[in-house]
């Protein structure tokens, strides 16, 4: 076995125990029995257990933030002075989540379940590792979005930007419940065809209504 494929041994058995139990469950020796390699091993590629867990993230984030910004060039490219269509925006953001995991559909939620568990730990460490490494493609997406709407001040974007990625990250990681409020009736097609455009469409009403009162102002 080469060092290459005992790094990704390692790093799909990390993933698999962070889906199941998030940071705090899982334990080098539970990787190691996983993936069936020896401390040293684990060790050597990454020296501890956080920097395992933000390999992990890394592998499946950097490539999704770089397709992400590649599209924004080109959207901005191709509209020049005039501002892209929060549509197309929206989408430059949220396909390379799903098109980017060639697994299926359950990969893609399983990756999901990864990142909602390390979103939920109390480090603060944690959370600044996050920070970096969607710092640039949010200030793109935010600055692109603000260009679009200009009728709303930069804290109410801030916020509906943050709950448009808040549900993509929950109808992906929730699947079920899908199921379980459309019942007794039939059930949308879970599938990244149908999902998409309705996050899409979600999103963008949201983004585009009325601006509320500015922070600090109150109406008489």
């Amino acid at each position: 076995m080469t060092d290459q494929d005992t790094k990704t041994r390692i790093l799909n058995a990390a993933e698999r125990l962070l889906a199941e139990k998030g940071l705090a469950g899982m334990s080098l020796r539970g990787v190691t029995g996983e993936a069936g390699v020896n401390l040293a091993a684990v060790n050597y590629h990454f020296g501890s257990k956080e920097a395992l867990a933000g390999a992990v993230l890394h592998r499946r984030i950097d490539p999704v933030n770089q397709a992400r910004i590649a599209e924004l060039d080109r959207l901005e490219l191709r509209h020049g002075d005039e501002p892209v269509p929060v549509e197309a925006i929206l989408h430059a953001f949220y396909d390379p989540m799903v098109s980017l995991v060639p697994e299926g559909l359950e990969a893609r939620m399983f990756a999901i379940r990864v990142y909602g568990n390390l979103l939920s730990e109390p480090s603060d460490s944690w959370h600044r590792l996050f920070v970096v490494m969607f710092r640039e493609t949010s200030q793109r997406f935010v600055l692109a979005l603000h260009r679009a709407l200009p009728h709303l001040h930069r804290e109410e974007l801030l916020w509906r930007f943050h709950f448009g990625v808040g549900a993509i990250i929950h109808v992906m990681s929730h699947a079920d419940r899908l199921a379980r409020i459309s019942s007794p009736g039939p059930c949308p097609a879970f599938e990244p065809a149908v999902m998409i455009p309705a996050v899409i469409a979600y999103a963008a009403a949201g983004l585009r209504a009325p601006a509320s009162d500015p922070p600090g102002e109150v109406q008489p």
